[in-house]
């Protein structure tokens, strides 16, 4: 395993768009607090939950990266290598997947680390250590769908397919949801198991929300973290049986 994240890791850093991806991940989270610190009037105070409005772009730039990152490499063949010189087949795609994940975990947590650094050295306004839990709730948000676009990737083999089936379930489906659930009673289930709503309501609790099973209700820690769990491992394990079954073509 050692020897396949390696490999791994080589084969990500050596390439220039990489960095490119970089500065765009990281961009998009430092720099809108760039702009809400130079257009803000002196004195002004901010809390996380204001200063991260960029951590939308940076999930749908980690969808589209993991997705080209692991359906790229089984477009250029690269897969067939390592089934001829790794003992399992499961050993690149694991490799792979962690690379992929801890590429977009860094550039989070540097993302957020020049947000706060932005406002030490642009002192037009003050950053408040306030709703510090929206960079838990963004950071998992990114993470779930970077893992779903990468199990769609290995199922499907497609960029496209893997990119645009997050994002469009991310962006538009689970929005039309939230609106039939407010609606009709029936699509309150369908909500219930919706990822982005489970991940939402990280944010929710010990503020007074109303706890229960109806729609804009806020439901147990458990339940919450039990449908994230599972919208993480199904896709994964998708793709490690899709993985270890297809032929090479």
């Amino acid at each position: 395993m050692i020897n396949a994240l390696r490999s791994e890791t080589t084969k990500l850093l050596t390439l220039r768009s990489t960095w490119v991806w970089a500065i765009l991940l990281t961009g998009s989270l430092y720099g809108p607090a760039v702009l809400i610190n130079l257009f803000s009037g002196e004195g002004s105070e901010f809390n996380w939950a204001f200063v991260l409005p960029g951590a939308m772009i940076f999930t749908m730039l980690s969808v589209s990266f993991a997705s080209s990152g692991v359906a790229g490499e089984f477009n250029d063949r690269m897969h067939a290598q390592a089934f001829l010189t790794q003992p399992r087949r499961s050993l690149w795609l694991n490799a792979r997947m962690l690379v992929v994940t801890g590429f977009l975990l860094i550039n989070y947590l540097v993302g957020v680390a020049l947000i706060y650094l932005v406002f030490l050295v642009l002192p037009l306004s003050r950053l408040l250590n306030e709703e510090a839990t929206v960079i838990l709730r963004d950071g998992v948000l990114f993470l779930v769908f970077s893992f779903i676009a990468m199990g769609l990737a290995v199922v499907t083999r497609s960029r496209v397919a893997a990119m645009a089936l997050p994002l469009a379930w991310f962006l538009i489906i689970e929005r039309l949801i939230d609106a039939a659930a407010a609606q009709f009673n029936a699509f309150v289930p369908l909500w219930l198991i919706t990822p982005g709503e489970r991940i939402s309501q990280l944010t929710k609790y010990g503020k007074g929300y109303p706890e229960g099973w109806n729609f804009a209700e806020v439901q147990p820690l458990a339940y919450n973290i039990g449908l994230i769990v599972v919208w993480i491992v199904v896709p994964l394990a998708m793709g490690l049986w899709v993985n270890s079954k297809r032929d090479v073509r």
